[in-house]
């Protein structure tokens, strides 16, 4: 069930977002909002992000209800969870750690089939790189 209240704050988050766009980013991307909701919707943002401050829980709570796949990574933020190892890592060392190649070396095979078949074959790619992002990324 969809709660009317999400459909109200992911609209006012999307107006907002789209406020803080320069107007040439806007034309280019083809987003039309006027500057009077601009303007009308800073003074909603303030008094919501006021509120929210009021409980961590509360922040949770909306959280979850406007982006609960968010809520693992924010919620031990949120409440001072100490990171299980301290430190950080570069990308070439997280890539070195978990095993994954550096992307201009990710997926050769794979490109290799797409160039072959765009440019040798004359087909259109396929969507053999997409449904092996799924597991990861999702389906469509």
């Amino acid at each position: 069930m969809f709660w009317p209240g999400a459909l109200a704050a992911t609209t006012t988050l999307r107006i907002a977002t789209i406020a803080t766009m320069p107007r040439w980013m806007r034309e280019l991307a083809g987003i039309r909002q006027s500057r009077l909701l601009d303007v009308l919707v800073v003074p909603v943002v303030r008094i919501a992000m006021r509120v929210a401050r009021v409980s961590r829980w509360f922040q949770l709570g909306v959280l979850n209800l406007l982006s609960p796949s968010t809520v693992p990574v924010v919620a031990p933020v949120l409440f001072d969870v100490p990171p299980t190892t301290p430190g950080t890592l570069t990308p070439e060392q997280a890539r070195e750690r978990y095993g994954y190649p550096r992307p201009a070396e990710a997926h050769l095979e794979l490109r290799a089939r797409q160039r072959e078949r765009v440019f040798r074959d004359q087909q259109a790619p396929d969507d053999d790189g997409m449904v092996e992002s799924e597991g990861i990324l999702g389906g469509r």
